[in-house]
């Protein structure tokens, strides 16, 4: 799926350009060179050289600038600029909305979130691919080695919530699944639904129904969530069950 959002004008209200996030090591990430708008679309911050960003610092710039590195969270990475010296930084914080203050960051008056990780219970940063030029960023987890499964073997008839706090952040605005529906009772009606946080929005996805096959999958099943860490799902039949692997979710900087 494509999202293109035209020329950006770098006025504009929110503007990203470039500014991507690379994982480059189990505790670093490193922020592209690009340019943007700060939060309160005053000025705008320019990156003429790649930050490199890394966990294991605390209480510095380019670090965690406060607390200690927290295993299954989210964090964000921020862009920090002092608009008297034009001084420009990178941090990591637990905020999505204000990053927390600290005098080794004194000055640096403004601000722009531009992107997020998720560190696993190994307190390590998962293995993601980024792209998008814009405000809009995909990240692709790579799932190599493990898929980011959020749900295996569901049979719930009715409408059952799952979870995706540790697949998709706070700031996502929509998820792509991979969906493998097992039809046991090889009735040519059953299938297996998924959707947003709400059961009732028109964004109901169903697997094809009419497959008798023990293991049907479908790949690239766009979920739309507006923020929320949760997406709904059912079977039609109690004996079918639904795998839901995340692939992808985009988030709106």
């Amino acid at each position: 799926m494509n999202y293109n959002y035209g020329v950006q004008l770098e006025g504009h209200d929110n503007f990203v350009d470039g500014l991507n996030l690379t994982r480059t090591g189990a505790s670093t990430v490193a922020i592209s060179t690009g340019s943007c708008r700060d939060s309160t679309n005053s000025d705008v911050i320019e990156v003429t050289a790649t930050i490199n960003l890394d966990m294991r610092i605390v209480g510095s710039a380019t670090g965690i600038i406060s607390g200690t590195q927290i295993a299954s969270a989210w964090y964000c990475c921020w862009l920090l600029k002092n608009s008297t010296t034009k001084a420009v930084t990178g941090i990591l914080d637990l905020s999505f909305s204000n990053p927390t203050s600290s005098s080794n960051i004194s000055g640096f008056d403004l601000k722009k979130r531009v992107g997020s990780v998720y560190q696993d219970a190994n307190a390590d940063i998962q293995r993601f691919h980024q792209s998008g030029p814009n405000e809009v960023k995909i990240y692709s987890w790579d799932t190599s080695n493990n898929p980011v499964e959020v749900l295996s073997g569901g049979n719930a008839t009715a409408t059952t919530s799952v979870g995706i706090s540790a697949t998709a952040p706070p700031s996502n605005m929509m998820v792509m699944c991979t969906l493998q529906f097992t039809n046991a009772a090889s009735v040519s009606s059953d299938s297996g639904y998924v959707t947003g946080p709400s059961w009732n929005q028109n964004a109901i996805r169903r697997t094809k129904p009419g497959i008798l096959a023990t293991n049907h999958r479908e790949a690239g099943i766009p979920i739309l969530t507006k923020g929320s860490q949760s997406i709904g799902y059912q079977v039609t039949d109690g004996n079918d069950s639904l795998d839901i692997i995340i692939t992808d979710y985009y988030e709106l900087l």
